[in-house]
This record gives C-alpha cells, structure tokens and sequence, in this order.
C-alpha cells in the first residue's frame, strides 16, 4: 500500500508539473488545477493526475481494507475517485451549470480529504508528524477558500500545498499502520 500511495502522489504531481510545463501561465490564472482541464494541449496530463491519482490512491486502500476493516477509508477514497471523474467531466467554462457541478465537485474532494486527514491523524494514530502535517493541508485549505473567487491569486498553489499534506498522511498513516496494525482504532 505503501508504495502505490507514493505512486498515487507522483502520478498527481507528475500530471500537474507537465501541465505548468506546456502552459505555465495557469500559475497566475487563479483558476485553480481545473485551468488545465480547459485546454487541449493540458487534457491529457491533468486527467492523468486527477483521475490516476484517485485510482492509485483507491487501488492502495482497497489492498489495505482487505486486510484491516478500515471500510470508511475505502468508501472515503471511492467517492474521491468518482467526485475526481466529475471535475474532469464538468469544464468549469463550458456553461454555468458545469461551473457549479465542477466547484460541488472539487469542495466535496476537499471536504473528504480533510475529513480523512483528521479521522487518521487524531482519532487513529495521534502521531506528532501527522498532526504538523495536517497544518500543511490546512494552509493549503485556506489559501484554497481564500482565493476561490477572486479573478486574480495563489488558488492552485494553495491547492497543491493541500494535496501534499492529504499525501504525505496518507503515506505516513499507511507505513505507521503497516508497521503497527494493533493502533488501528478505526
């Protein structure tokens, strides 16, 4: 499990670099990672990310469950893959209703991420390195709130900083859990 959430994190971050390569200005268009789902030349790598990231990321937690009965982290990572298939699917330009559905979309994976973050970080293992983690998302949730209208700030990097500290837990929670499986509380 390990291994395939280290995956599941270069897969995401791997897709986003190549979208900044091949169209760097999304970086200013505060519009987020969705700003790569609108060009032709960026599809590709920004389904890659979205989409193979959460599949990675569920094929992880799936091995997991089987062995741990951690059912809510399997469903948890099920509705983040599809919710991540609904931001591909709903261009946020397109029309209005696909602007609303993309941002219910990309709110609700936020919303689930943290929920996730916060179940395994304080109510499972109560591990010091996950609780400076969540900080990490935090940040990057806040900057993500802060700069979801505005027409011009930081939305995809406070996006990203999100998504790495979701990563890292994930990956920090699974190799304590691996190591440990009697702390599991779930």
């Amino acid at each position: 499990m390990f291994a395939v959430l280290i995956l599941s994190q270069i897969i995401f971050f791997g897709g986003m670099l190549a979208c900044i390569v091949i169209k760097p200005a999304g970086l200013g268009a505060n519009d987020g990672v969705s700003y790569y789902g609108t060009y032709a030349q960026t599809i590709v790598p920004y389904i890659f990310a979205l989409a193979g990231s959460s599949l990675a990321g569920l094929y992880a937690v799936n091995k997991f469950i089987r062995a741990s009965g951690f059912n809510y982290v399997k469903l948890i990572m099920l509705t983040i893959f599809v919710l991540a298939i609904g931001v591909i699917l709903t261009p946020y330009d397109y029309n209005r209703l696909f602007s609303n559905l993309h941002e219910l979309f990309g709110t609700l994976t936020f919303i689930l991420q943290g929920v996730l973050s916060i179940r395994l970080v304080f109510f499972v293992l109560k591990d010091r390195t996950n609780m400076l983690l969540i900080l990490i998302e935090l940040i990057g949730g806040l900057m993500s709130a802060y700069y979801l209208n505005p027409k011009q700030g930081l939305l995809i990097q406070g996006q990203m900083i999100f998504q790495l500290g979701f990563g890292l837990i994930l990956i920090r929670s699974s190799a304590l859990l691996s190591k440990s499986p009697e702390k599991i509380k779930a």
